[in-house]
């Protein structure tokens, strides 16, 4: 039975509570949303607002400003402080969202920062190769050997821009499998340029980028009609056998 309010009249049912989302984990919750999931103003986590106010979120956005800021304050070393569970710094977000002014600005003031690892260990190269971003490519093996006191000339510079691109993370994946898995054409024809050399190593499953490259190709064939079979390889320098 429901109960009373005051002089005895009924108590209103509570408001219907909404319901969770069927595919949450492919939603995104946006101010429309009604889902029981969508955060509300009071709910963010500390870290959620930690993430708001750090390097790695004016990385993400391509605030050169901000960073500019963060780099001349009390503590330059949040430049290179990493966000989250997977390890990610400022670099890595600049790189995955195609931020390349951001990107140049943070390898200019220390190239080696092109080196620096997730907690998978990805280098930002990995994360711009992934996404397709080819100018942010070519801007971290043009400045992974500059500046910084490195010395050794030209040759050492190349050096550097080699290992950055045959560096592989937790899956043996080098930049150029990820571009290539990911269909990446622009990513993956300058990678091929750079180091020709990377075309040849396996990941982790004894996969070579060209085999990656095919098997993307293949995928996109069952999805879309008129995809050749001899169109395969698409038009990617591929270095002789």
């Amino acid at each position: 039975m429901r109960g009373a309010g005051a002089g005895g009249a009924p108590l209103a049912p509570p408001p219907p509570r909404p319901r969770p989302h069927p595919h949450h984990h492919d939603h995104d919750h946006g101010a429309a949303c009604g889902c029981a999931l969508r955060p509300q103003p009071l709910q963010q986590s500390l870290g959620e607002l930690e993430f708001e106010r750090s390097a790695c979120k004016a990385a993400l956005d391509g605030d050169v400003a901000r960073l500019r800021a963060i780099g001349g304050g009390a503590r330059p070393h949040l430049l290179d402080e990493a966000s989250g569970g997977a390890g990610l710094v400022p670099l890595h977000y600049a790189c995955r969202a195609g931020r390349l002014e951001a990107a140049r600005w943070l390898l200019a003031r220390a190239p080696w920062r092109a080196f620096c690892l997730s907690a998978g260990r990805a280098t930002p190269l990995h994360k711009a190769a992934a996404c397709g971003h080819a100018a942010i490519a070519a801007t971290l093996l043009d400045g992974c050997g500059g500046g910084g006191g490195g010395g050794g000339g030209g040759e050492a510079r190349e050096d550097r821009a080699r290992a950055l691109a045959l560096a592989a993370d937790d899956d043996g994946a080098t930049a150029l499998h990820l571009a290539c898995a990911s269909g990446r054409r622009e990513a993956a024809a300058l990678l091929l340029a750079r180091c020709p050399e990377a075309a040849r190593v396996r990941d982790g499953r004894g996969r070579t980028p060209r085999d990656r490259w095919r098997e993307q190709r293949q995928q996109k064939q069952q999805q879309q009609r008129g995809w050749g079979a001899e169109d395969d390889d698409g038009d990617l320098p591929w270095p002789p056998d």
